[in-house]
């Protein structure tokens, strides 16, 4: 089987990560890969020199270039795909099109509830959450389009919770308005106050870093908050802490989540689409979304009671039976041939 994938962003995040794992982990399954990517994407040096992917650069100017959209046409008429997948709403809108026109089947995975009119020429979606597959369904895409398939994370999972004693909470991502770090901050300052004792690692970086750092300073937690750049070794920095917090104001799904679940941390998370989908109150502490109060009081409780381990545990079992990418990748490749047998080409 021949699979182009496509994403044109140029930045990192969620979906440009699960982008990189799909990639790699077709091509670990002997499926020839084009991996037709932003000349400006940040990490597409990973897809260099790996077996069976073949990436492909172009560099769309505007949501539509039409030099860049016939070099990607080309480009796929050459690798002769069974299928084209595009990731989020620019790689759908020109992906969809060459597929088109090349009579291929087009598949988007949405992450996120992107507007439909990039999706014109798409045949098939690929959701992650019943959220994303309700939001569909009311802009008029039939249900019978819709499988849900959730994201899965490479990190290889802890064999047993560790219970630690030391206060250190940890979290991670892009540090913009909607992943809630702000909230978190204004969280940790008022469990410092019942407890003077903890810490919290701040991993990542982005536009409002300058201002979280600010943030510490005006609420005098600067020494107790530790800002430690971007994650590159996600296993070593999540084994710093002792729990793990999401504050995210918006999260259509989270891989952040599946990574502190597989290293075996209690977990707080505010109440977002993504969060409450793939945990419950069995597997997590829940707070509501921009409200440090909340936070702060779901933090304490996952930091004292008693049952936060038995929590960190189930969410362990959670993540090794349905998110591992053992799990999920064979899921994703038998949709591949299914769509192919619906449509009839295969």
């Amino acid at each position: 089987m021949k699979i182009t994938q496509i994403m044109l962003s140029k930045g990192w995040g969620g979906a440009e990560r699960i982008f990189i794992d799909l990639v790699k982990g077709l091509a670990e399954r002997d499926i020839q890969v084009q991996a037709i990517m932003d000349k400006r994407f940040k990490q597409k040096s990973q897809l260099e020199h790996v077996a069976d992917v073949y990436p492909f650069h172009i560099r769309p100017l505007f949501h539509w270039d039409f030099l860049a959209a016939n070099r990607l046409h080309r480009a796929i008429k050459e690798f002769s795909p069974d299928i084209v997948h595009c990731h989020l709403s620019r790689a759908a809108l020109m992906g969809g099109s060459a597929a088109g026109r090349l009579s291929l089947p087009a598949v988007t995975t949405t992450h996120n509830n992107m507007k439909l009119k990039y999706c014109r020429k798409i045949d098939r979606f690929l959701v992650l959450t019943e959220n994303q597959r309700s939001y569909l369904t009311s802009q008029g895409i039939e249900n019978s389009a819709i499988t849900k398939i959730p994201n899965f994370s490479n990190v290889e999972p802890v064999a047993e919770v560790e219970k630690k004693l030391d206060p250190v909470f940890v979290a991670y991502g892009r540090m913009v308005p909607k992943k809630g770090f702000d909230d978190l901050i204004h969280a940790f300052s008022l469990l410092k106050k019942r407890n003077p004792r903890i810490k919290l690692l701040l991993g990542g970086d982005g536009a409002q870093k300058d201002k979280l750092h600010r943030l510490t300073l005006e609420l005098g937690v600067e020494q107790q908050v530790h800002f430690v750049g971007w994650i590159d070794n996600v296993r070593e920095f999540l084994s710093q802490g002792t729990v793990f917090v999401l504050p995210s104001r918006d999260e259509p799904f989270g891989i952040v989540l599946l990574e502190a679940m597989a290293n075996g941390l209690p977990i707080v998370t505010t109440k977002t689409g993504g969060a409450c989908e793939i945990l419950g109150d069995e597997t997590a502490y829940f707070s509501e979304i921009a409200d440090p109060v909340s936070l702060s009081k779901a933090m304490e409780r996952a930091l004292s009671a008693p049952e936060c381990w038995s929590k960190a545990e189930a969410a362990l079992m959670l993540f090794n039976a349905r998110y591992r990418k053992n799990s999920v990748i064979p899921r994703i490749i038998s949709y591949y041939h299914e769509l192919l047998l619906d449509l009839g080409v295969a």
